[in-house]
């Protein structure tokens, strides 16, 4: 990370760094870019972040994108890139589609430790 760049709250699981809840609410409505195979790219617009669900054993969010009606993304593991948030893989999977485009929903699950 170069100096101009903000540092991002990350969660960290299994040796796997991804932008926390907070991060991601901060950055709602704004575009992240997926790079496909043959060097494409997709431009995916984070339209809604989850409330957390808070047990005592784990914590649940999920945020929501919506990409064009031109391009299809299967379900799968995509790397998406964001100018604050950096580079991260996600699992992602299709959940709808209307005149606006595909929708697509990333579920995150973390154990929590005890306190």
């Amino acid at each position: 990370m170069n100096s101009q760049t903000q540092e991002v709250d990350k969660e960290v699981t299994a040796n796997v760094e991804l932008p926390a809840h907070g991060a991601f609410a901060e950055t709602k409505d704004t575009m992240f870019r997926v790079q496909m195979s043959g060097g494409r790219e997709l431009q995916l617009q984070l339209t809604d972040v989850s409330d957390r669900k808070i047990s005592e054993r784990q914590e649940q969010y999920s945020i929501t994108f919506r990409g064009p009606l031109e391009i299809f993304l299967p379900q799968g593991i995509y790397r998406l890139e964001h100018a604050s948030l950096g580079s991260f893989d996600v699992f992602i999977v299709p959940i709808g589609k209307n005149a606006q485009g595909f929708s697509y929903e990333a579920v995150f699950n973390y154990l929590r430790h005890p306190a």
